[in-house]
């Protein structure tokens, strides 16, 4: 099978270690439609790019992006149960260290500190565990050389851009116990998109989700997916 032709199901389970290495692994179909959302939609190229990972969790995407065509993944990540997770997958697919790098660091004293520059950045699922999504996208912007992609719970408003603050305990992706974080509605995301110099797509959940139960925030737009490249300076 070649990669191109390879769906998510083929991907994770070819690699069934994905399935049981998270909280989530035994949503397959949920996993099985982010794989084709974010690596066969058309817009995505993955071939011998330098690709950033955050938020990386048990490194499902780092490596599926190293499957299809990467040059070296960066990953970051601050939780040791996901950074464990992450580092012994990657020994049993053999995953050789020389394509990618992992650190263990916040999302956001990362983007803060890094002076690289990568092709491709996966911003998956961790959006919504901030409070500083202004700042973020105001670096990524600096830092992503062609696409950044954007998947995140959101509020399904498209008319006023805001954010709700929620207060989240035992936060996995965070090392407090206790945290605020706070959803972005849509029209803010994409406002904050446009003004940092994104042109984007929206990925259409609603007809690409092979079970609503499992996919029912991407079906109803509580969950969204953007493809980002940088607008053109005239």
């Amino acid at each position: 099978m070649l990669k191109k032709e390879i769906k998510g199901k083929d991907f994770f389970d070819k690699f069934p270690q994905f399935y049981s290495s998270s909280p989530n692994g035994d949503l397959k179909s949920r996993l099985h439609d982010r794989f084709d959302a974010i690596f066969l939609n058309g817009n995505t190229d993955f071939s011998k790019k330098t690709v950033l990972d955050l938020a990386a969790h048990d490194g499902r995407w780092s490596w599926a992006a190293r499957f299809m065509g990467a040059n070296h993944v960066t990953a970051v990540e601050i939780n040791p149960i996901h950074l464990e997770a992450y580092s012994n997958n990657m020994a049993a697919i053999e995953f050789d260290t020389k394509w990618y790098s992992l650190i263990q660091d916040d999302v956001v004293h990362f983007l803060e500190s890094s002076n690289a520059k990568f092709d491709l950045v996966l911003c998956l699922g961790w959006f919504y565990h901030t409070t500083y999504q202004i700042d973020v996208i105001k670096h990524l912007a600096l830092i992503t050389n062609e696409m950044l992609v954007l998947d995140t719970e959101c509020i399904n408003d498209s008319e006023s851009a805001y954010f709700k603050v929620r207060l989240n305990k035992d936060h996995s992706l965070s090392s407090y116990t206790e945290s605020f974080t706070q959803i972005p509605s849509l029209a803010c995301i994409r406002l904050l998109l446009g003004y940092y110099g994104f042109k984007y797509t929206e990925y259409n959940w609603a007809n690409n989700i092979s079970c609503h139960d499992e996919c029912s925030d991407y079906a109803e737009s509580r969950r969204a997916t953007f493809f980002c490249t940088k607008k053109i300076q005239s």
